[in-house]
């Protein structure tokens, strides 16, 4: 039910990789800009989305994401979250379902990401 990234080019790209801004086109024709706030490759990316086209600009100001990984043994576990901000207390709802649709999209590529990672060891 979430669309997908159908294109994502860089408007901004910067050597420190912080700054840079991707504009990204999804496959549902809606478009937002991502800025890499934060980069420290082995231990965090936090990414803000905003710009948002219609619908999502409706819906929301904002989402940051956060990839955040550790080492433990031989493995790199990796978290992943959002925060949602919703553009008005009437679209907080909205943007509950949503978070539980992208909480399944979430668990859905890291457990593809790890089966990817298993085949490679063998």
């Amino acid at each position: 039910m979430l669309p997908g990234i159908k294109a994502a080019e860089f408007e901004i790209r910067t050597p420190e990789i912080v700054g840079s801004r991707i504009q990204v086109t999804n496959t549902d024709g809606s478009s937002h800009v991502v800025e890499i706030v934060e980069c420290e490759p082995d231990r965090r990316v936090t990414l803000h989305m905003r710009e948002f086209s219609p619908p999502p600009s409706r819906l929301a100001t904002g989402f940051e994401e956060t990839w955040e990984f550790s080492c433990p043994g031989q493995d790199t576990r990796v978290v992943r979250s959002f925060e949602l901000h919703a553009r008005s207390i009437v679209t907080r709802p909205l943007l509950w379902l949503i978070s539980s649709l992208l909480k399944r999209a979430i668990a859905r590529h890291l457990r593809q990401m790890r089966e990817s990672s298993d085949g490679d060891e063998t």
